[in-house]
């Protein structure tokens, strides 16, 4: 029997780089696109581990510009190198950004119709509810320590009740978030 291969795949070409961030832009209406980037890229395709991808989105979020091109960027460049990484953010804006202008003047046409007013609100529970479904999937990962709850804990206390700055929750938990980190790596490989 063939075994499988968990390993995370490379050496991708550009068009399949570009046709599957197409396919990730195209499912994410209205949000989520993290949430298919995971589904596709790590469950369905295998192209990467569920640690380098969280990694990769973890980065993309403390770097300056839209999360999913910076996405986008590392993982294309990880599966394709530098043409990977053209390709990936290709195939993730061009089409999805002609369909905007496409829509929006749609939008600006036809806005005042009810009909449109349900639909929009009915995309953003959608998005609520696909972002939700990945931080519950990575969850699962860390709920067997306190630590990561506590940091997950603190975050959503500081940001969604507190509504602080991103730029304050970084400063005050990320030192805790790598020092947690630290710690439990130099524990998995037998550094006590």
């Amino acid at each position: 029997p063939a075994v499988m291969n968990s390993q995370p795949q490379t050496g991708r070409r550009p068009m399949e780089l570009a046709l599957t961030f197409l396919q990730i832009a195209l499912l994410s209406f209205g949000g989520g696109l993290s949430a298919h980037a995971f589904n596709i890229l790590v469950e369905k395709k295998c192209w990467l581990g569920r640690e380098e991808f969280l990694s990769f989105l973890a980065i993309s979020r403390l770097l300056p510009g839209a999360n999913m091109v910076n996405l986008a960027v590392c993982i294309g460049n990880r599966c394709g190198g530098a043409g990977g990484a053209v390709a990936a953010v290709a195939g993730l804006l061009l089409v999805p950004l002609l369909l905007v202008l496409l829509l929006g003047l749609l939008y600006f046409h036809y806005q005042y119709l009810p009909g449109v007013q349900s639909v929009l609100h009915g995309m953003a529970a959608v998005a609520v509810g696909l972002t939700l479904s990945m931080g519950l999937k990575t969850l699962a990962e860390y709920r067997t320590g306190i630590w990561p709850l506590l940091l997950i804990g603190l975050v959503f206390l500081s940001t969604a009740i507190l509504r602080w700055s991103m730029f304050w929750v970084l400063l005050l938990l990320l030192p805790a978030a790598l020092g947690w980190s630290y710690f439990s790596l130099r524990r998995s490989d037998g550094h006590d």
